[in-house]
């Protein structure tokens, strides 16, 4: 996997729903929440097919309120962050069948920042459980998983449902926004989160892989591809 350099980050635009059940928007500065943090709202692009009580839904048509379908049930959206592509900034494209048939259903571009929840038995002695959520970059291979830079450049979208229940992307189980994997905290993430209010966002329970973790598990693509669960 090549590594990605550093590029300056755009500002992004978050929903919520406030206490009173209210949706409201807030412009986040890259300057006040930080390049990091705001590089993690790259998940998933506008044109990302997800799926509502209603049929398919593009994710860049999902707000605070919005409930979609996932592979562990129905999740109400509490929280969306969109920015554009920053300049010279990498994009993942998932090949159709990568983690076995129907996963996903056909290619799909995914954001820098995007997590698939995978089940492994190797994962036991690093995590001691069999199920992580692993960065999409880590696993890239040149094949399955490659970095593209489209000709049009999409816009990019996080949603959190509060939880950690994936978001389910044409057969992928998409980890959504969430805290504890932003590396933002303090002022940062209250930029993120307005006002910062994370006892809205159940305690992760599902760990996240580090690049060098995840990287361990694409070894043996050639004959067994990691599995997702479902």
């Amino acid at each position: 996997m090549t590594a990605q350099r550093p590029v300056p980050m755009p500002s992004a635009q978050i929903e919520w729903i406030d206490a009173r059940g209210h949706a409201l928007w807030a412009e986040a500065p890259a300057s006040a929440a930080g390049d990091t943090a705001i590089s993690m709202l790259a998940i998933l692009t506008d044109d990302t097919p997800l799926i509502g009580p209603s049929g398919a839904v593009a994710a860049g048509q999902v707000g605070a309120g919005r409930i979609l379908t996932g592979p562990d049930g129905p999740r109400r959206v509490i929280w969306s962050g969109r920015r554009p592509l920053a300049t010279g900034e990498t994009l993942w494209r998932v090949r159709a069948g990568a983690f076995g048939p129907g996963r996903p259903q056909s290619d799909v571009v995914l954001g820098r920042a995007a997590f698939l929840r995978l089940s492994d038995p190797r994962l036991q002695p690093l995590i001691g459980g069999t199920t992580a959520y692993a960065p999409v970059a880590a696993l890239a291979d040149g094949v399955r998983i490659a970095a593209v830079r489209p000709p049009r450049p999409p816009g990019l979208v996080a949603l959190a449902t509060g939880d950690q229940a994936p978001i389910a992307v044409l057969g992928l189980d998409v980890a959504p926004w969430h805290p504890a994997q932003t590396g933002a905290s303090g002022r940062g993430l209250a930029h993120l989160v307005p006002p910062l209010d994370c006892a809205a966002f159940a305690t992760a329970r599902i760990p996240y892989l580090t690049n060098a973790e995840a990287a361990g598990l694409r070894e043996p693509w050639p004959r067994t591809p990691p599995s997702m669960l479902g």
